[in-house]
């Protein structure tokens, strides 16, 4: 019997086929590496061999990196089929895009845009969101509830530009004509920062108040107003913008199924970066969850670095399984929440209920890219 059929594992993992001068021929994620390499190596689920690759004519080693949740094998693979297919890789992660918006109070004429690539944007960057149209009603909603500018290349004419209808309705000072000036501008582009950075309970207290206020004086159109106020403000907190948040805050402890029950793994996430930490054990859990937290405070600690390609990537494929829901997604437990003993061991005893043969990698069509496909696309 072949080496790799004694060798390889059963369980999930990610693994790459490579030729005789160690080039790679497939790289894939699959729940059961034993059971791929039997298809693609003999064709058994095909009644033969692969009609595009014959790979039992190229292929000469199989090497492979066992992981134990989608979230470990969407890793693997997103590192590997970068390094192994820089041209062309990028198309087959386009699932994983999330989005942002950012602003820079800064600017001659600071305005808030949605974005699918924080690494770009300067001043402060908020998200993730998981569409793109999320990302720029978020922008409308901001620009309605704080009466900010609509129109960016009029605003760039400031103070010599003629104002739209929204000053007409009371809905825009005007900065473009001049009506006020970019430093009082900038005030208002700070309250919409700090409302999307939160907390926003003081928001919501101070409108609340002000609306009541204008209540008791029988100034009820004002107090209309107030009340519009507060519910386009709770029309922000749909589900694909649950996650949103500064881009400083994208640091979570995360815990993901283990090879066994009792043994999750844990993952440090922070801005570009995806670290593991290593596999838990039940019968020493708290000594491990002390020294847990001690690693998570020290990176945690770290500044922030500048944001490549790559590390823009990795938040995309965290920010993907955010959204995925509980079942699929482990345990994301963001880092300045507060995060304590008691957080952690609730965090590793929801992760020891689910089974750990589920999902345990991703399907070959899944997560897959040849050198076939790669020669072919470029």
């Amino acid at each position: 019997m072949e080496t790799w059929r004694l060798r390889a594992p059963g369980g999930g993992a990610c693994y790459v086929l490579e030729d005789g001068e160690g080039r790679g021929v497939l790289l894939a994620t699959v729940g059961g590496l034993r059971a791929a390499l039997v298809r693609r190596m003999t064709g058994a689920a095909e009644g033969g061999p692969s009609k595009r690759v014959d790979y039992r004519a190229v292929v000469r080693r199989v090497r492979w990196r066992a992981v134990y949740s989608p979230f470990e094998a969407n890793w693997a693979y997103l590192e590997n089929v970068r390094a192994m297919f820089p041209d062309t890789y990028q198309r087959l992660i386009r699932r994983w895009r999330c989005h942002w918006v950012g602003v820079d109070r800064d600017a001659a004429h600071p305005r808030f845009k949605a974005s699918d690539d924080p690494g770009k944007e300067s001043g402060r960057v908020f998200g993730p969101i998981r569409e793109g149209k999320a990302a720029r009603q978020l922008v409308e909603r901001l620009e309605d509830l704080f009466d900010l500018c609509r129109y960016h290349d009029v605003l760039v004419q400031s103070p010599a530009g003629t104002a739209c209808a929204y000053k007409e309705m009371g809905k825009c000072a005007a900065p473009c004509d001049g009506s006020i000036g970019m430093d009082v501008y900038r005030n208002q582009v700070d309250a919409a920062i700090g409302f999307l950075a939160g907390p926003r309970e003081g928001w919501v207290a101070e409108v609340e108040a002000r609306m009541a206020a204008a209540a008791a004086s029988l100034a009820f159109e004002e107090a209309q107003r107030f009340k519009s106020m507060l519910e386009r403000a709770g029309a922000m907190d749909g589900p694909g913008l649950a996650h949103v948040a500064a881009l400083e805050r994208f640091k979570f402890l995360c815990l993901q199924r283990g090879q066994r029950k009792g043994r999750p793994r844990a993952f440090v996430i922070t801005p570009g970066r995806i670290r593991f930490l290593g596999e838990m054990l039940v019968k020493q859990m708290d000594q491990q969850i002390d020294w847990l937290l001690g690693q998570v405070g020290r990176i945690a600690g770290e500044a922030l670095p500048r944001l490549d390609r790559a590390a823009c990537e990795r938040m995309a494929l965290v920010s993907w399984h955010l959204f995925r829901g509980e079942r699929e997604a482990g345990e994301f437990l963001r880092i300045d929440d507060g995060l304590d003993v008691e957080m952690v061991a609730a965090a590793v005893a929801r992760i020891n209920e689910k089974p750990t043969d589920e999902g345990a990698g991703q399907d070959a069509s899944a997560n897959a890219m040849s050198s076939e496909e790669d020669a072919g696309a470029g």
